[in-house]
């Protein structure tokens, strides 16, 4: 079997993952793999809408623009690996909570919709402007909290396991505000309906990983993904996107 696999860079270069080292895991399972990996957000873009990729790792807000509009079928998702946030000040700020925000607050964050999204739900209670933040669009979260440490930015919005694994030193000059506790986001493997034959298999591909050997084990745990994947229902899917249309609703209305 062979696959082209397309990655959300908001998971891959935020989490360090070694896509070559997945691909040669996949290998073992029999599956040829080409592994593609954009480092930005409009390079994602452009490789989805040029149709050629079998498999799509996906953040739940890209995941469900790819179900729902083109097709896509969800079949896996990370065990155990959530997708929360949060939002930080600098240390030095005399900001202690959102509320403390001015209209006009500026928010530096990483090009990643689902953390947008997120974000956008966390500051509600601070009462903003329908206008809404200014949002600086920074190519990762290192470059985030600088933004916020040297005053460019009043608040960062973080993707919460790219923030803990900063340097402490990075973390010490950061003061968080709020985080967010949903538990049901998480990022999904999707198949191109034109595989939709091969789904079954192609999930086994990816569920079994953890099962071949503890070298394999232990490669997964070095990516991040300790425990692997877990299969994805239709149903849980569904739940899934569900809760991403509310999430999503403020930012439409605005």
């Amino acid at each position: 079997m062979k696959l082209t696999i397309v990655v959300s860079p908001d998971f891959g270069i935020e989490r360090g993952i070694d896509w070559v080292l997945l691909g040669a895991l996949l290998r073992k399972r029999q599956v040829d793999v080409n592994v593609l990996t954009p480092t930005t957000l409009a390079e994602y873009d452009v490789l989805l809408a040029g149709d050629t990729c079998d498999v799509v790792f996906a953040n739940p807000v890209d995941a469900l623009t790819l179900a729902r509009d083109r097709g896509f079928i969800p079949f896996a998702r990370p065990t155990r690996v959530l997708d929360e946030m949060l939002i930080s000040c600098a240390s030095t700020s005399s900001v202690r909570t959102i509320m403390d925000l001015r209209p006009r607050c500026r928010v530096a964050l990483v090009a990643d919709r689902c953390v947008e999204m997120v974000g956008m739900r966390l500051l509600e209670p601070a009462n903003l402007p329908s206008s809404g933040p200014e949002l600086l669009f920074c190519d990762s979260s290192a470059a985030v909290a600088n933004l916020v440490v040297d005053g460019a930015a009043d608040i960062g919005f973080f993707g919460a396991e790219p923030y803990s694994a900063m340097p402490l030193a990075t973390r010490r000059s950061l003061r968080p505000l709020v985080k967010s506790d949903i538990g049901e986001l998480s990022h999904m493997l999707l198949c191109n309906r034109r595989r939709v034959d091969e789904v079954a298999s192609i999930q086994s591909a990816f569920v079994q990983l953890a099962t071949i050997d503890e070298e394999t084990a232990s490669a997964l745990r070095l990516l991040g993904l300790e425990l692997g994947f877990s299969p994805l229902t239709p149903e849980a899917a569904e739940d899934t996107f569900d809760l991403v249309d509310v999430l999503l609703t403020p930012a439409q209305a605005a």
